[in-house]
């Protein structure tokens, strides 16, 4: 059975009620229940309730893709200082309640909003949370999770670029080499240093709050892989600090908005929190973030319809190529002379 097959109906206010008389939250004043999101998420409904008690966001999974074991990773990692939404219990002590076609959890709602244009505090402290994340024992996470980075299918995605590329006249034969040689790449196989990873970076899962990272939210993507992974994401989200809507996949822009010092700062600080990383995980570090920026790229560049969209679109991977080539390898440089 394919993901699109695993729908979750949205919320209803009686359901609404129902949970949170459950969960003795109070009566509700207001709720905002998001329809049955599209795509990748149709498996999850979100919904945003107000009661006499406080602020929550319900979410309800389809049995398939639900895993109440990370719960206890997201405990883990508020317990070595990590900012996540405190997770309610019902009055029997479990974190989620099983009511047949779906399961739900329910968070506090932690207050403030999406970094849309991140300074560099709050990428400094958003690497650190990767960083506390990552000291959580990897054997919290269970063996088959490893792989949850394929979600998105880039195999399938990148022909399906290079494909929309020739059929608009763009075709390049250095843009397909490049975007060929993720097809090699698999961070499943090449990943040492396993850790907890988060596998979903992009700016609409951090919460700021006054200049500061209030909180790393939605855990569904936890997975055991490699610290590059989520370290190469964070980067992609908050290396630049122009205004991205929270509907834009991160850096999908030209590459001369990423700040170069900032993503130097990033690193460093992410291994004065977590410690040296090897040189076998370093050596990563150029795979990955090419790998998540392509598979940025790539989903984006599926789903636009205009030509002229799709030209700037593929522009701006020849300009990434570009950047990766001729600039990436002295942020590389500049990394290791202030580590080693």
């Amino acid at each position: 059975m394919s993901l699109t097959e695993h729908t979750i109906s949205p919320w209803t206010p009686c359901e609404v009620d129902a949970v949170l008389k459950l969960y003795a939250l109070g009566r509700s004043t207001r709720h905002t229940a998001a329809l049955s999101e599209v795509g990748w998420d149709a498996h999850r409904a979100r919904c945003r309730v107000r009661t006499d008690r406080g602020e929550w966001f319900l979410k309800k999974h389809h049995p398939s893709v639900f895993r109440p074991e990370q719960h206890r990773v997201v405990h883990e990692f508020a317990a070595v200082g990590g900012r996540a939404p405190e997770i309610i219990a019902l009055p029997s002590g479990e974190t989620w309640l099983d009511i047949g076609e779906a399961y739900v959890e329910v968070h506090r709602v932690v207050p403030g909003g999406v970094p849309h244009r991140p300074t560099e505090r709050e990428a400094v402290e958003a690497v650190r949370q990767v960083a506390l994340l990552h000291r959580v024992p990897v054997d919290t996470i269970p063996r088959e999770w490893s792989g949850w980075y394929r979600a998105i299918d880039t195999r399938r995605l990148i022909p399906e670029t290079i494909d929309r590329m020739r059929s608009i006249g763009t075709a390049n034969g250095e843009l397909e080499a490049f975007l060929d040689t993720e097809l090699a790449f698999d961070p499943e196989t090449d990943a040492p240093d396993p850790v907890p990873v988060h596998g979903d970076l992009w700016r609409g899962n951090w919460v700021a709050d006054r200049g500061h990272i209030a909180a790393l939210t939605d855990f569904d993507w936890l997975h055991r892989g490699s610290p590059m992974e989520d370290l190469a994401d964070v980067i992609l989200a908050f290396a630049s600090n122009r205004d991205v809507s929270p509907d834009d996949a991160p850096l999908v822009e030209p590459p001369n908005a990423v700040l170069t010092d900032r993503v130097v700062l990033m690193l460093r600080e992410y291994e004065c929190v977590r410690g040296s990383l090897s040189s076998e995980s370093r050596r990563l570090m150029p795979d990955m973030l090419r790998s998540l920026w392509l598979r940025h790229t790539a989903w984006i560049v599926r789903e636009l319809d205009s030509p002229l969209h799709l030209q700037i679109a593929l522009a701006r991977a020849m300009e990434f190529r570009n950047w990766f080539h001729e600039v990436l390898p002295t942020v590389l440089r500049q990394w290791s002379e202030k580590t080693d």
